[in-house]
């Protein structure tokens, strides 16, 4: 199976996660995990983190210390890797930064270059709102449903960094841990509507199981939808990771709209069961809101505005698609979103969402993010609060990491 034949399947293709093909259980061994299918996890531990100036040390600590606890793809689908690694999902992404100072060969895609703090501007974020790591080389994520493990699994890697790692970057961590019911932080039900690449698996519901299914054919998705080839590796393929620290101010959004659930739903454009606003009454299954719907019958935005939320980001006639894998924080009096999405282009696919959800046109910019790129209209619910474009590297690519014909000093910049 070649790369290009394995990016196809997803798409109108039976994917059963119990009975995968050789050369697709291959493929899986060598992707990271959390992309395809998400870690599961209830908590997590997020470093961004700068390479030290020792570059053998940087090379030694990906090979020796990281590579061997990073899951794959294939893991996160095998529960024996549960048992196997005391059940603490390890996940290590790379910027553009961090893949010029390795030396690894550049990518094609403008906004993974540049980086998120250098296209603040097109993205309507402030500069000066961040708060994180502007310039990170990397990023490590250590999650499991104990938060000590996740906790000190992240703590055991960096212990063996030494000099590949600044200590000044590893003390700035970020803790994320799922709230009940599958909620964010204003009481929404979220990741619903996501693109999906394998047949779910029967539950014994026949009712609930064939929903699902017709769920799945909804939204199967190409594998490129997400996968793109690495560069510089042959016959290996990873993804961009985009990861957003958003502020969420919770007592103004429940100031607002606590005491209102149709004005609440019609900023958001789902009811907080995740019920769609398109749908009267509400239909949404306790397991499985409805998603397979569109907004043909509300051309104008009677019944679901134009800028709702989730219409503006995913208006269902086509687009740009993402797969997110984000999990709420608390720190403090704050609370919030740990953005993650992944996709094959961030020009074409998370850029392009976040500028339309910015965008006056179609009836203004999204109610519940949207910012202006001059900075004249602010969301009063979401801030950025920092962040960066990550690509994840092969699994082969981590046990290998130099590029002894390249070097990775004549690649700093």
């Amino acid at each position: 199976m070649t790369i290009e034949d394995f990016l196809a399947l997803g798409a109108k293709h039976n994917i059963p996660r119990n009975d995968l093909p050789q050369d697709v259980c291959r493929r899986l061994q060598d992707l990271q995990g959390h992309i395809l299918v998400g870690h599961g996890r209830r908590h997590c531990k997020i470093a961004q983190l700068r390479f030290g100036p020792d570059d053998d040390a940087v090379t030694c600590f990906i090979r020796s210390s990281v590579a061997p606890r990073v899951w794959s793809a294939w893991d996160v689908l095998n529960p024996a890797k549960r048992v196997a690694s005391g059940d603490v999902f390890v996940g290590f992404y790379v910027s553009a930064r961090g893949r010029r100072r390795l030396g690894w060969p550049a990518h094609r895609d403008s906004a993974f270059e540049e980086g998120m703090f250098t296209r603040s501007r097109q993205l309507g974020d402030r500069e000066q709102d961040w708060e994180l790591e502007a310039h990170p080389d990397c990023m490590l994520i250590c999650a499991a449903d104990d938060p000590e493990a996740a906790s000190a699994c992240l703590e055991a890697i960096l212990e063996c960094a030494g000099e590949a790692i600044l200590p000044t970057s590893a003390r700035q961590c970020v803790s994320g841990a799922t709230l009940p019911k599958h909620r964010e932080a204003f009481g929404f039900r979220d990741g619903i509507s996501q693109p999906r690449f394998f047949t779910p698996e029967p539950r014994g519901d026949t009712k609930l199981d064939a929903a699902r299914v017709a769920a799945w054919e909804q939204s199967a998705s190409p594998l490129r939808t997400v996968l793109l080839p690495e560069p510089g590796t042959p016959d290996a393929c990873g993804s961009y990771l985009v990861f957003r620290r958003l502020r969420q101010n919770k007592a103004l959004f429940d100031e607002r709209y606590g005491a209102d659930a149709e004005c609440a739903a019609k900023l958001v454009g789902r009811y907080k069961n995740g019920a769609p606003l398109i749908d009267t009454p509400p239909t949404a299954h306790a397991d499985l809101p409805a998603n397979a719907f569109d907004y043909s019958k509300d051309p104008n935005g009677e019944r679901c505005p134009l800028s709702a939320h989730v219409r503006k980001v995913h208006p269902r006639t086509g687009g740009a698609r993402i797969v997110r894998r984000g999990m709420p924080y608390r720190e403090k009096n704050e609370v919030g979103l740990l953005f993650m999405c992944w996709q094959s282009s961030l020009v074409d696919q998370y850029e392009r969402i976040q500028q339309w959800a910015n965008s006056q046109h179609q009836g203004g910019p999204d109610q519940l993010l949207g910012n202006s790129r001059r900075g004249r209209i602010r969301s009063e619910y979401v801030t950025m609060t920092g962040g960066d474009y990550f690509f994840a590297p092969s699994i082969q690519r981590l046990k290998t990491p130099s590029f002894p014909h390249l070097g990775a000093t004549q690649h700093r910049r």
